[in-house]
């Protein structure tokens, strides 16, 4: 999972050092030490809070709890499918529909993720339901399942709207940097984000922790069984 902050453009906060952070003790763990990580951020103080994942099942259904727990306001938290693996979810069901071409498939494709960003998602669960036919319509059927069960995390035009990101590249890119972790962004916009660093330097002595090795902050999250993880 990565923690990071955007300024008013929507542009990543280059003096935030995102958290970057995974564990070994399955799905409460992961959520026990993002709970630890936005209490330590005073998260209640931010402008708007987007949570970015995949379709996973034990994160969605975690964040209701969690949002509880830190005493968020509802009005002020997005939850968005990450639109990359939204689009790769058309990509199959056009892979399934063996009668067309390559050009038909990338055209079915392109039409889809366009009425995504343009917020028309029920479009899009139209399309999928009306190839649910044949042999592979079991496995279209799978596909389109995954879109009515997200249906009300695919605000794409909203969020963008917002100037929040549509999408987990940050994630992306840290998995290749620190290697297996939960694909998971949770993503900070705070009024005016230029005093936004200075508060998130501040670790508690029972809490997180950093090292600094070769110019690079190494944090640790304190909780025993996670990984140390790459700051920044």
């Amino acid at each position: 999972m990565i923690i990071y902050v955007v300024d008013a453009h929507g542009k990543q906060e280059k003096s935030f050092s995102p958290f970057i952070d995974g564990c070994f003790n399955g799905p409460d763990g992961v959520f026990h030490l993002l709970k630890g990580y936005l209490n330590s951020l005073h998260i209640q103080n931010s402008d708007k809070i987007l949570f970015v994942a995949d379709g996973a099942h034990w994160i969605w259904n975690r964040i209701p709890g969690l949002l509880k727990a830190l005493g968020l306001a509802p009005e002020r938290v997005y939850e968005l499918l990450d639109f990359y693996h939204a689009v790769e979810h058309l990509g199959k069901v056009a892979g399934l529909r063996k009668t067309w071409s390559s050009k038909e498939r990338k055209h079915w494709v392109s039409k889809q993720r366009g009425l995504l960003l343009k917020g028309k998602a029920i479009e899009v669960v139209q399309a999928v339901q009306k190839l649910c036919r044949g042999r592979n319509s079991k496995a279209i059927k799978t596909e389109r399942d995954y879109f009515v069960r997200n249906e009300l995390r695919l605000n794409f035009s909203t969020v963008k709207a917002l100037n929040l990101p549509i999408g987990s590249g940050a994630i992306e890119s840290s998995i290749r940097r620190v290697g297996e972790c939960s694909e998971f962004c949770v993503t900070v916009s705070v009024p005016g984000s230029a005093s936004a660093p200075a508060e998130v330097k501040v670790r508690s002595e029972n809490g997180p922790s950093i090292s600094h090795v070769g110019g690079v902050d190494f944090c640790w999250s304190g909780v025993p069984g996670t990984i140390f993880s790459i700051c920044k």
